[in-house]
């Protein structure tokens, strides 16, 4: 199944695993911790601005703040209201 998954995105099934982020199923932590951090790793957080992105007709500004789009390096970052 990984060799499929591999070839379908391009990627040489030898020479080691691609997928620099297997740590996360490693930490000793409920499955949906180690969900959100596979999703954070990779860009797939469901902000505003990924959804608006994909397609999606919503007002990708900030609900906190007001000031800017809401990513996900907003969001954790730089949004001055969460911290």
């Amino acid at each position: 199944m990984k060799s499929a998954t591999w070839h379908a995105h391009g990627i040489p099934s030898s020479g080691g695993n691609p997928w620099t982020h297997q740590w996360i199923w490693k930490v000793d932590t409920m499955s949906k911790i180690q969900l959100f951090l596979w999703q954070l790793s990779h860009q797939a957080v469901p902000v505003k601005h990924l959804l608006q992105s994909r397609g999606l007709n919503i007002d990708p500004t900030c609900p906190c703040c007001g000031q800017t789009s809401e990513s996900i390096t907003h969001l954790f970052l730089d949004c001055h209201t969460i911290a």
